[in-house]
């Protein structure tokens, strides 16, 4: 920063701290007033703090200023090898000093005033919901009180404490150390430290072991895989399978729709059997229950649907809660502008979802229809599905339905759809816009239809009221009726009929759940209301937090917090500013904070605070946009079906398929609703585990991380595949995944609560009755009432009402299962929506089988360890850790007190060296679990490619006896191949357990370690055993590297793609195993031989040793995972992959050509480029575009001495590296353009816009690399080569960064919201990690490094080694990933753009080119003339370091004038690292945006807000800017000359952009400066009027008025208290004065203070008895009250209760209920005892099966260990045969040497011209050796040639000879055909002569016979008749007879009634007598003993004055000193300000 900007440098600044510093001494001056010691009476104290000087707030100010420009640059390339030595180093490293502990207790205290404040908030929100009722308030209240009382208490020690060690964080800002006197014993960080440290057991652990899952665990065949289960039927609603995923087909058979029609009427509880459906009468009965309940259902519904407005005083004041859920509130969602989180969705559907929006092609039918669905009048739906299934029945008997796709015409249809619901009249009375039923198609066409075009007149009411005889009969099946017309037939298909109405219901049901869910999702919102702390002033919500350190990533920063919006600047110390942050929870007056939620009828209804049911208006949008964005996809899919051309050829049939016409739209409609209501049901399970979570945790940034994982989940969205015929598939597949991961969230959440309370309840057991020894643990569980915290039914354990779990923020980390995901795509490279979904749910399962299946590493090892080190018997114990470590003090203390060293020294050495404990024993347990979990992959591996177990292991040796070997001062490399021809080599050493490395080193001293008992633990602590336990963790952390190195390599040797083989695998991977024996012993001997020299840093120097040994292995892994990834992206352009490179391959053997020597120009002739990337020594750059084989990688550098082959791959890996991300952006980039009217998945590369560059565009950009190297000052050098190729990459990330965030700007200006909004989503998730942005790591979680430490600074890390290193570690600190998301990132910022904003996008990035050509240009000159400045910048660009390295695209070097730059002198290196440092301004965007929210108060992210801004910018930063520019010029006059003209403020001419942006950099930074001034400056006004408002005060009363908050409207006064001014005059009666000083005796100075003590406790009881009468008032108050509620509530109860003649039928009822249930229990315990059965028949197959694999597999193992024995004799030999041959040649050379080498020197002259016959010779021998290579080469290509011609030929005779063949048999078949069919026929016309005359006999026949049944027929219709007359006279008679016999028990049952009353009355009389005189008693016994207590105050009082009567006489003002207990000023029931309970 100084080199831009110096702190408080300009005029204008030092004129406002001269202010400041008047304003601090007028403020000092009043607070310090003098007079004290004088006896001034009645003097007033202020509650003031006296205030920090000016350098404090100068330093602040100059932080603050310095973390907003950290800003985020490119991702940096990340070596595994420096990571891991980077952990080594911290292994080694004490991370708690004597010099660090005090800022780390700073940093804790502080943020656990937040916490406490969070837990007091939370415990009143449960207190507030769940104690409504009386009882509960008495039983619970105090242990409430008691809970919140322990949170204060631990709030204001953490308040105090947080003061006290506020001078630890000037200090470390100042570079002064700490005093030993800042940490006192009572701090209790080691308790809390003991306590977070086992909560770190379940969820991390598991996420470390599920990331070691192999992707070849995953079935790579996803396309083929089986597809999840079936969903249950009840949530689908629909039973077809195969069917239904195809679109629906109109049909009105009974059959077919039974299915459907038995669900539907088991949902609406309507009892009928559908297997009784098997004629019209039955129908038409099922026609008349449906009906008699269509039209309750649909009035409720109806209400359901209808919201009256919210008003917040009605809704107090009416009982809202009564009305239940069908009366919702309409309410507005004030909190939506302040939502800070971003969803996370993925880039491809959200990019298909926006091109169908573009589009906008929606289905016209089936949006009428869904109009329909609006209609509020059941009447009108009735007839209208009447009208529907009438038009519809008519033609299901011509046209069947499985031919109903192809039998009709289209105007038939037409007709009916026009008839039935384009009628205006049917939306008169709706609340409908007229926007809304017209639909307009603006395509090529052009047709617009409206529904008030209806050319078949006005809507004719059919309904028929009253009675009807004729409708009666035919539903009771007594007529079938003589004349059918369309109502009638309609009416016999009553079945379909009850379908239409009950589908009709459960859509319009659908929407409404649909809705509730939304409406529950945008209620949980709300937490944006927590996160940014919003509270109310003036009118208007203002939020009061600082942006998380998410917020600060998204919007460019590092990730840090204490910036601009930390505030730190204004306050004197942390906590003051901790605690002014949290005071919104406090004085909260913002509504909905926390809403309430219930379901019911399969609805979620939400509740405010007021108990209202309220819907939100924006869930009503939501719920439009929802059905907008479903109509769009059911319209795509409509219009992409064509089955209809299969069927039929003729123009009318494809004209009438091609509309459609057949497919029922209701059916799509009710199949759309039906699974978007399982998936946001699906979603909600998944959402109420993380929001309970949600409800526990305290800490802010796991509040907004969890925030963040719930907001992803509302968002999430189904994957849809364009390619499939129905959306069905997609929905199902998508149900099932956040079906998986609602069960893996809840088994871990429900462990981790259950372990938890566990543990909580053990400490609060064994915990001491003191609550101060127990701050820093988690409340107490308090065992009583049950509560589910969100909704009715948990999704979690039940937990108790004071139970709370703050860990549960580790939750999380749960979505980092992400990175499998990510590796797995990557690795399978999928193409399609349908295999990304079932490659993430088989993701799912496996992360699912992990856990249920989760095995405890620590049983791998010995029992001895087991308890030497995991058991947590001691170390888990808070207590017994803080009495070890004060045992451990007092014992050095009393040696050391001899000494006369200082006990807070020792203090502190005592502290740090437990705390050093605690964390290496956490350190070690975590990496000795994953060594565990590594060692056995290590197993399986070496099994798999056919080694032992014993690699991994190495023999234990005893240093005292151990012997000298010779030469091992350096090993030689180990080839594993070598192992296969001699395996005497390794030890065969397999012990049965697992032990710790250092084991390996020394087991007697240093390996000798336990924490199971105290005495080993204090051991621990005295001598060296902090440094032992170091080197044990070191030990440790080294093979564990090498293991995860092992394995990673051997995974990365051969990725698996689709369709590879997992065999291939095995036989690939040999050369990729890896001895960890044989690496060690060389190693170990090395370190046995210099053991006697230096025996305790031995096993240091060895783990050094073996970490870089193993780092060479790390290096190679990622340089194979580079080449893999840029193999497989190069598959997708096989184009440029011929065109631009080399691919190796396997064993690939190189030559002369490929080496240094071959580089040698040959101008006459091309020569083709080396196949190798670096010479053999690593030291020359041979060609950049040949990608290695894995096995060439594997042996790469490996005879090469040990610093030679790191510095060689190193260089390989940054230059592979550089490489692939230049690919990777190229392809990705020409992606993003993707063509709109292309609705294949936008996965697939291909087709390429030409505009966004294509295959053409990427091919001219992958040359300028090329040229750039060439134009190198030295292009072999690799050094030179990789720091260019890093620079380039650097740059190119760059760019892409600052035009995405240029475009955001470009489209607010022009008023495109929707596309600022698109972009701003995009790129908060898109943009971050493609920067160099912290990313922490799953396990350092609140173990953050404490402010104002820089995480990547070196004194963090010599500070915090190992926090530092959590810090910014990335999730899994060491492991390398193998996943690209670098497209996946890309098109994420630009996926919701339309065709015309891509347009404008692509403008925005091609346009960067001229900036970066015009960045050059101005600045040549000045990097010529070598200014210092600019060669300070440069050279600090210029320098390769990696850890900081990011990424760039570039398009500079390929215009024509960066071409001219690139020739002159300014090279290469020089321009990119000028670029680097102009795109390293976004400080500048990054400053804008806050200066621009300070002065505007909000985010710009509206039209109106951007133009204000942009005014304001323009007048207070860009003009001065561009004035100061010009005055620099000398063109200061002609600038102003263009102001004058109104021009708009442009940069001088000949202004360099560098110097512009520069300039207003500095002016933002003072403008900045200023406001912070001007911030303190209020403050220190604020607080000098209050002090000189508390001095002006006279009364004897605290100034209460001054103090309150503005939400309080009661005002409280305390009577003052004279505490300070009696302890001053009892310290003046005895004294002796001097002229400087005053001395005071021991004995008067010990009885002052204990009258001081004595004043302070009598004034704390005071308060007290006068605090709690008060709130004994105020709960007595709210006592009456809820019971007033309560006795109300009860009346209605009643009221609604049945009659009592009803009894009798309540009662049955109940009978038949409990015998229902006990007949469903047996079953349900029959059932139990059927699955245990199966599930153990299920166990025995699967044993089986497993045992018949396990004997396949080792057969196969044996054959291919027999197959491996052949394959190396074959080899032997023929190496054999290859040494023979060489030595023949040899041979042959020597006899050559020994003979020219006898020539004389004399005959050299006569032997000349032979030489030159000899040369010509050679040479002809060479062209005529060159002339028969090519004849060979053109013979070989004519033989080719021939070979081809000839195969053509070869395949086309054996098609003609198999067509010969088919014809001849098609021939032979038709003749025997024939024959047959003549048969055939001659018997069927015998037949049919036969069946003729059987017809005529038959007719005739037939003729009698009808007859005969007619005459039957009438006369049994005639007995029916008189039949049916008798059975209504005895009916009637014996109704008649049952109406007399119930009158008469109706008379009974009153008259007993009447008595059972009477008797009532009477014993009530009699109850309420007895409860009165009960109550008298009381009241008169209270009376006497109020009295009494009355008597004895008042001989208390005259007591007292007896006593003070001599005092009194003496100081008569001192008579108020301490005010009398329980008397009040004023009377009032409103709590007092907290002020007062301290003295001033």
């Amino acid at each position: 920063m100084d080199e831009i900007y110096k702190i408080a440098s300009t005029e204008r600044i030092q004129l406002l701290e001269k202010e400041l510093v008047v304003q601090l001494m007028e403020l000092k001056s009043e607070t310090e007033e003098q007079g004290a010691l004088q006896g001034i009476t009645n003097r007033s104290y202020s509650c003031v703090r006296i205030p920090k000087d000016i350098c404090y707030f100068r330093r602040e100010r100059e932080l603050a200023l310095k973390k907003i420009l950290q800003v985020a640059e490119s991702k940096p390339l990340v070596v595994q090898a420096d990571v891991m030595q980077r952990e080594l180093e911290s292994c080694l490293r004490r991370e708690y000093t004597s010099e660090n502990l005090p800022l780390l207790l700073l940093q804790y205290y502080t943020e656990r005033i937040t916490q406490l404040a969070q837990s007091k908030y939370l415990h009143m929100l449960r207190w507030k919901r769940f104690c409504q009722h009386s009882k509960t308030m008495e039983q619970l209240y105090p242990l409430y009180q008691k809970q919140v009382g322990y949170i204060m208490q631990e709030h204001n020690d953490a308040v105090q404490r947080a003061e006290r060690l506020s001078v630890a964080r000037e200090n470390i800002l100042m570079g002064k150390s700490n005093p030993p006197n800042l940490v006192t014993q009572e701090d209790h960080y080691t308790r809390w430290l003991v306590r977070h440290l086992h909560s770190l057991k379940t969820v991390p652990h598991y996420l470390q072991e599920n990331e070691k899952v192999s992707v070849s665990d995953i079935n790579p065949d996803i396309q083929g895989s089986a597809s999840p289960g079936p969903m249950d039927t009840s949530i689908s609603g629909s039973v077809r399978t195969e069917i239904a995923f195809v679109l629906p087909q109109h049909t009105t058979e009974t059959g077919e729709l039974k299915p459907q029609l038995r669900l539907l009427l088991s949902h609406f509880n309507i009892p009928y059997d559908v297997e009784e459906l098997r004629d019209s009468a039955k129908e038409m009965e099922l026609f008349s229950l449906v009906s008699q309940k269509f039209q309750s259902i649909f009035k409720e519904q109806q209400r359901m649907q209808t919201f009256a407005y919210y008003v917040a005083g009605i809704a107090k004041a009416e009982e809202p809660g009564l009305a239940g859920p069908a009366m919702a509130l309409k309410k507005r969602a004030n909190w939506i502008f302040f939502i800070k989180i971003k969803p996370t969705c993925g880039p491809w559907q959200k990019k298909f979802l926006t091109k169908l929006k573009e589009r906008k092609r929606i289905d016209v039918l089936m949006q009428v229809q869904a109009k329909f669905l609006k209609i509020s009048s059941p009447e009108h739906v009735m007839q209208v599905l009447q009208d529907h299934a009438a038009k519809t029945v008519t033609l299901a008997p011509h046209h069947p339905s499985s031919m109903a796709s192809q039998g009709l015409h289209q105007c038939t249809y037409d007709q009916i759809w026009e008839h039935i619901y384009s009628n205006i009249n049917l939306y008169q009375n709706e609340d409908m816009k007229e926007d809304d039923l017209l639909v307009e198609q603006k395509e090529n066409d052009q047709v617009q239809i409206s529904l008030s075009q209806h050319v078949g007149g006005p809507f004719k009411q059919k309904i028929e009221t009253g009675y009807s005889y004729v409708m009666t009969l035919q539903l009771l099946g007594l007529d079938d009726g003589t004349e059918l017309n369309d109502r009638n037939l309609v009416l016999m298909k009553g079945a379909y009929l009850s379908f239409l109405y009950l589908r009709h219901l459960r859509i319009r049901e659908l929407q409404r759940t649909c809705l509730g869910i939304l409406n529950y999702f945008r209620s949980v919102e709300t937490l944006t209301i927590n996160t940014s702390g919003l509270t109310l002033i003036s009118g208007n919500l203002v939020p009061t937090m600082e942006d998380p350190s998410w917020v600060n990533t998204a919007k460019g920063g590092l990730g840090t917090l204490q910036g601009l919006g930390a505030h730190h600047y204004v306050h004197g110390v942390p906590a003051e500013h901790k605690s002014h942050s949290v005071q919104f929870m406090e004085f909260s007056e913002v509504e909905n904070q926390d809403d309430y939620y219930s379901t019911g009828a399969g609805c979620i209804h939400t509740q405010d605070q007021q108990g209202a049911y309220v819907m939100y208006d924006e869930a009503l949008s939501d719920l439009k946009e929802l059905e907008t964005e479903l109509l769009l996809l059911a319209s795509h899919y409509i219009e992409q079906e064509k089955s209809h051309k299969e069927y039929s050829k003729s123009r009318t049939i494809q004209d009438w398929g091609w509309a459609h016409a057949g497919v029922d739209r209701f059916a799509v409609l009710y199949d759309m609703w039906t699974w978007k209501a399982a998936l946001l049901e699906h979603k909600r399970q998944l959402l109420d585990s993380y929001f309970e979570a949600y409800q526990h945790v305290l800490d802010p940034e796991e509040r907004f991380v969890l925030a963040q994982v719930i907001t992803d989940i509302m968002h999430r969205r189904p994957r849809f595949d364009p390619s499939h015929p129905y959306f069905i598939k997609a929905y199902r597949d998508d149900c099932t995944c956040p079906s998986l991961y609602q069960q893996l969230v809840r088994g871990i959440l429900n462990q981790h609560i259950e372990c938890q309370r566990e543990y909580i309840q053990r400490l609060w057991r064994e915990g001491d009755s003191d609550d101060g020894n127990k701050f820093g643990l988690p409340v107490n569980i308090i065992c009583k009432q049950l509560i589910s915290i969100n909704n009715s039914s948990p999704a979690l354990k039940n937990i108790y009402l004071l139970e709370f779990h703050p860990s549960l923020g580790l939750a999380s980390l749960i979505p980092t299962l992400e990175h499998l995901l990510q590796e797995s795509r990557g690795t399978y490279r999928l193409r399609s929506a349908s295999g990304l979904t079932q490659l993430e749910n088989q993701v799912l399962r496996l992360a699912l089988d992990v856990w249920l299946t989760l095995a405890k590493p620590e049983s791998w090892y010995s029992a001895q360890l087991q308890r030497d080190l995991f058991s947590a018997k001691v170390m888990g114990d808070p207590f017994l850790v803080v009495e070890l470590g004060l045992l451990e003090f007092k014992s050095a203390a009393d040696e050391r007190q001899k000494q006369g060293q200082d006990s807070h020294v020792l203090l502190l050495e005592t502290f740090s060296k437990l705390l050093e404990l605690l964390t290496l024993r956490h350190r070690l347990i975590d990496m000795s679990l994953e060594s565990a979990h590594l060692a056995q992959l290590y197993k399986e591996l070496a099994w798999e490619m056919g080694f032992e177990e014993f690699h991994l292991y190495l023999r234990r040796v005893h240093f005292e006896f151990a012997s000298h070997k010779e030469k091992v001062h350096q090993p030689p490399p180990i080839f594993i191949t070598s192992l296969l021809e001699d395996s005497d080599r390794v030890d065969r050493y397999s012990p049965a357990t697992l032990v710790l490395a250092v084991s390996e080193v020394d087991d007697n001293q240093v390996g000798k370690f336990s924490f199971y008992t105290k005495e080993a633990i204090l051991k621990l602590l005295f001598h060296s055993g902090v440094e032992n336990m170091q080197v044990t963790l070191a030990c440790q952390a080294a093979p564990k590297n090498a293991l995860m190195v092992v394995v990673r390599q051997a995974s990365f040797y051969h990725v698996p793609h689709r369709g590879c083989p997992a065999e291939v695998k095995v036989s690939l991977a040999l050369e990729a195993f890896m001895s960890i024996q044989l690496e060690k012993v060389g190693l170990r001997d090395m370190m046995l031989n210099a053991f006697l020299l230096r025996k305790q840093t031995m096993a240091n120097r060895m783990q050094n040793l073996f970490n870089h040994h193993m780092s060479q292995y790390a290096l190679r892994s990622q340089i194979m995972v580079y080449c893999n990834s840029l193999r497989a992206l190069l598959e997708d352009f096989p184009t440029i992959r011929n065109t631009f490179f080399m691919v190796g391959q396997p064993q690939e053997k190189k030559g002369l050509r490929d080496s240094k020597e071959g580089l040698k120009a040959d101008l006459r002739s091309f020569q083709p480029r080396p196949r190798c990337l670096l010479s053999a020594d690593g030291r020359v750059f041979l060609n950049l575009w040949f990608i290695p084989h894995s096995s060439e990688v594997l042996i790469m550098f490996k005879t090469l001495p040990e610093k030679a082959a790191f510095r060689a791959l190193q260089l390989t890996l940054q230059l592979m590296a550089s490489l692939h991300d230049l690919v990777a952006y190229l392809c990705s980039f020409s992606k993003l353009g993707n063509c709109p009217a292309c609705f294949e998945f936008l996965l697939i590369p291909n087709p390429l816009r030409d505009d966004w560059g294509g295959t053409e565009g990427i091919g001219s950009e992958l040359q300028e690399p090329q040229k750039m190297i060439d134009s190198l000052q030295n292009p072999q050098d690799p050094n030179q080569v990789a720091q260019a190729l890093l620079l380039r990459r650097e740059v190119m990330f760059l760019q892409f960064d600052a035009a995405v965030r240029h475009l955001i700007r470009t489209f607010l200006a022009a008023g495109n919201v929707s596309a600022y909004q698109s972009v701003t989503d995009g790129m908060y998730h898109g943009l971050p990690p493609m920067s160099s942005s912290l990313v922490k790591s799953i396990f350092s979680s609140q173990l953050g490094l404490p402010q104002p430490l820089d995480p990547r600074s070196l004194q963090a890390f010599v500070l915090f080694p190992w926090r530092s290193f959590l810090e910014d570690g990335g999730p899994f600190p060491v492991m390398s990933s193998s996943s690209d998301t670098l497209e996946y990132n890309m098109q994420l910022c630009l996926c919701g753009l339309s065709n015309h904003d891509h347009k404008v996008a692509h403008r925005e990035l091609v346009g960067m080119q001229p900036l970066m050509d015009d960045v050059i240009l101005s600045s040549y000159h000045a990097i010529m003339e070598g200014s210092p400045g600019w060669q300070s910048t440069l050279d600090k660009n210029t320098q390769p370091q990696l850890p900081k390295m990011p990424e760039f695209r570039n398009w500079f070097l390929s215009s024509p004038k960066a071409s001219e730059l690139q020739e002159s002198s300014c090279d290469a290196l020089t321009s990119l690292a000028l670029l680097r440092s102009f795109l390293i301004l976004k400080e500048l965007e990054v400053l804008k945006e806050r200066w621009g929210r300070l002065k505007l108060g909000q985010d710009i992210n509206t039209v109106s807000l951007h133009k204000q801004f942009s005014e304001l910018y323009g007048t207070d930063i860009l003009y001065p800017s561009m004035k100061a520019i010009a005055r620099q010029m000398g063109k200061e006059d002609e600038f102003e000359g263009q102001i004058i003209n109104n021009q708009p403020i442009l940069p001088p001419k000949g202004a360099s952009e560098i110097e512009i942006k520069t300039q207003q950099l500095q002016k933002l930074l003072e403008n900045l400066e200023i406001h912070m001034i001007q911030e303190v400056l209020r403050k220190v006004n604020r607080e000098t009027t209050l002090v000189i408002s508390e001095k002006s005060k006279e009364e004897y009363t605290l100034p209460t008025e001054l103090w309150k908050n503005q939400i309080m409207k009661e005002n409280f006064s305390v009577v003052r208290p004279q505490i300070v001014e009696n302890f001053i005059q009892r310290l003046m009666e005895n004294y002796q004065d001097g002229e400087l000083e005053i001395t005071f005796r021991k004995d008067h100075l010990e009885a002052c203070l204990l009258s001081l003590g004595c004043d302070v406790m009598a004034r704390e009881r005071s308060n007290f008895e006068t605090y709690s009468m008060c709130y004994e008032h105020v709960l007595q108050h709210a006592r009456q009250r809820l019971c007033q509620k309560e006795q109300k509530l009860d009346v209605i109860q009643r009221s609604q209760r049945p009659p009592e003649e009803h009894a009798g039928q309540v009662a049955e009822l109940s009978h038949d209920m409990i015998m229902e249930i006990t007949a469903l229990r047996a079953r349900l315990t029959d059932l139990e005892e059927e699955n245990l059965s199966l599930k153990k028949q299920i166990r025995k197959e699967v044993q089986e099966e497993y045992e018949a694999l396990v004997q396949a597999l080792f057969v196969t193992c044996l054959h291919i260990k027999e197959k491996l024995g052949e394959n190396q004799l074959n080899l032997i030999q023929k190496v054999c045969e290859l040494i023979r041959e060489v030595r023949r040649d040899g041979y042959n050379t020597k006899d050559l040497k020994r003979k020219w080498g006898s020539a004389r020197p004399e005959e050299e002259i006569e032997e000349n011209p032979a030489k030159e016959q000899l040369r010509a010779l050679e040479e002809d021998n060479c062209s005529l050796a060159a002339l028969v290579c090519k004849a060979r080469i053109q013979g070989r290509g004519r033989l080719a040639v021939q070979q081809a011609h000839f195969r053509g030929q070869l395949s086309g005779a054996e098609k003609e000879a198999i067509q010969s063949k088919k014809e001849c048999l098609s021939i032979k078949l038709m003749a025997e055909e024939v024959v047959l069919f003549r048969q055939e026929l001659l018997a069927l016309r015998q037949a049919l002569a036969r069946a003729q005359g059987d017809n005529v006999s038959m007719w005739k026949w037939q003729e009698n016979q009808l007859l005969k049944e007619l005459e039957h027929r009438v006369n049994e219709e005639a007995v029916n008749r008189q039949q049916l007359d008798s059975l209504k006279t005895s009916s009637m008679k014996k109704l008649l007879d049952d109406v007399e016999q119930k009158e008469q028990q109706l008379q009974r049952l009153t008259e007993e009634a009447e008595r059972a009353s009477k008797l009532g009355q009477f014993q009530q009389k009699k109850i309420k007598r007895e409860i009165r005189q009960m109550r008298s008693r009381p009241a008169q016994e209270r009376s006497v003993k109020l009295d009494t207590f009355q008597h004895v105050e008042e001989l208390q009082s005259q007591l007292s004055d007896a006593e003070q009567s001599p005092v009194q006489m003496s100081s008569p003002g001192s008579g108020a000193g301490i005010s009398h207990p329980g008397r009040l000023s004023t009377g009032c029931y409103s709590g007092p300000s907290s002020k007062s309970n301290k003295s001033p």
